[in-house]
Parts: structure tokens; sequence; C-alpha cells
């Protein structure tokens, strides 16, 4: 049974899903078979949503078999079991965005839905076939609440001069946060001021050359993506986060809060801009 707990001298909110030990980890599991390959369709719950309707599947989404809360929806990005975003052809890129926009649209009565994306076993996700993840929440969480609050202060800092633009095309901006909080962070967001999630082309071709350039010039293997879009009746301006995963977090960043970096944002800056070969 789930349950959501709060502590009080640290504000930190902890979801109790037991249910969710019961995962399958590929890798780990003797016999492992992929529920989301082709074939395997009747191994996950019905289907919310597959694309095209009829025929061979290029995308489909249906409800999380173990679900953190209620609404949690699974996301299959692509039939192919070793794609990643900088494989797909951006015809299908397109496609996914629109069923990513297409899903948050459905949940946005709820206050708040997150979109996030987990790839490799260091990045959490225990079965390692492309999919992305959907958790309409009854709450605002503290980063995207904290971060809706800032705009109530003033003007926008996206907006502004808060992400350092690598590079700009169709409307898009890939830029560096002045303060990376993890190795080699970088967010892609609209260049207007936007408060949900549109995905419209060229954002899918942007996404995977950045996810090429992070795999090609600085190793990234591993990485999360994390959507954030205004929480019901909030000001925002939409972002999609791309953070690798290169270390673990040691006693000094668990004890503190703070992170190291071994790096200098400009250095990164000028490599990304390099590698990123957007037009």
């Amino acid at each position: 049974m789930r349950k959501l707990l709060k502590d009080n001298l640290r504000g930190i909110v902890v979801v109790v899903a037991p249910e969710r030990r019961k995962r399958p980890h590929e890798g780990r599991d003797e016999g492992f078979v992929c529920p989301f390959c082709p074939g395997n369709e009747a191994m996950t719950p019905p289907e919310i949503m597959r694309v095209p309707e009829r025929g061979a599947w290029k995308v489909r989404v249906f409800p999380n078999k173990y679900p953190i809360v209620e609404g949690h929806e699974v996301i299959v990005d692509s039939p192919d079991h070793d794609a990643d975003l900088d494989t797909m052809d951006e015809e299908h890129l397109n496609l996914l965005m629109g069923v990513w926009r297409r899903r948050l649209e459905a949940h946005s009565s709820r206050p708040y839905v997150i979109l996030f994306r987990n790839y490799g076993l260091g990045a959490g996700a225990s079965i390692s076939h492309p999919h992305t993840q959907l958790v309409p929440l009854d709450v605002v969480p503290e980063i995207p609440g904290r971060e809706s609050e800032r705009l109530r202060e003033g003007a926008c800092l996206l907006c502004g001069d808060y992400a350092h633009v690598v590079a700009t095309a169709g409307g898009y901006a890939v830029g560096v946060p002045h303060v990376q909080t993890l190795p080699y962070e970088t967010w892609i967001f609209p260049l207007s001021h936007e408060r949900t999630f549109s995905g419209d082309p060229p954002f899918g071709r942007i996404l995977s050359r950045l996810i090429g350039a992070l795999k090609g010039e600085f190793g990234v293997r591993e990485y999360n993506l994390v959507l954030h879009q205004a929480p019901r009746g909030y000001d925002y301006h939409w972002h999609l986060e791309v953070m690798p995963r290169l270390g673990k977090f040691a006693g000094f960043e668990l004890g503190t809060g703070m992170r190291v970096l071994h790096y200098s944002r400009e250095e990164f800056v000028e490599r990304l801009r390099r590698a990123l070969q957007l037009p």
C-alpha cells in the first residue's frame, strides 16, 4: 500500500511503494524476457495508446505494473530493444514527442505531471528497452514548486540569462545552467515563454543530437531526462533537463546537499558547441 510521508526536519517527501520491489530487472533476473519487446505485449497491462492504432506499433503506452502512485504510465519509445534517442530517425522522434505531449495533456487536471526517462542501470533503469515514464501527482513537488515561486517574484530567468545558450534551432535553445548540479547537465527549452510542453519539430532532432554529442564527446552512457512544465495554476517556462550520470554522490554531497564538479562551465560549453552540430 502506497503512502506519502514528509520528513518535517529536512522537508523531504518519501513515497512508500512496496510493490516496486517486484519489478523485473534485466541482467539480474535469471531467464529475463523483455516485456516491452514486440510479441510480448501480453506481459504488460492493457494499452492506453498505441501508435499507429493498427498493425505493427511504433510507440505503446500502458499503466505501469509497479506504479509509484496511481496513474503512473510507461511509454515504450520504440519496438527496437537496443535503440536510444540518438539512433531513432527524425520521423519516429516527432511521433514520440507527439505521444509525450498527448499523455501530458491527458493528465492536465492534476496538480503536477512529471515525465522522465532513465537510461542505463546507473540512472535507475531496470529494463534497458527504451522507455519513458509519466507520473501524475496530487501535490506540486518541491523543485517545480520552488521554480514557479521564483517566477512570481520577478521576471522569468529562462527568458533572461539563467542558462548559457550553446545553440538555437527552430525556436528552441540548448543551454547550460550557470550552475550545473551534475556533470555535463544540459537543458533544452523554447525561446518563447511557454508553460507546457509542445515538442514540435525540430525538438526531437535537437534532443537526438544532444544525446549523441554527450555520448560521443563526453563519454556519457547513462543519463536521466526530466521534463518540467507548469504546475496547474502556475506560470512557468517549460524545459527538458538532460542529466548524465557519470558518478555517484559520496558523503560530502549527501551530508551537505552541495555538489562538486571537476571542470569549468566555459570548457564544457565550448566542447559541446563543437560537438552538437546544430544548424
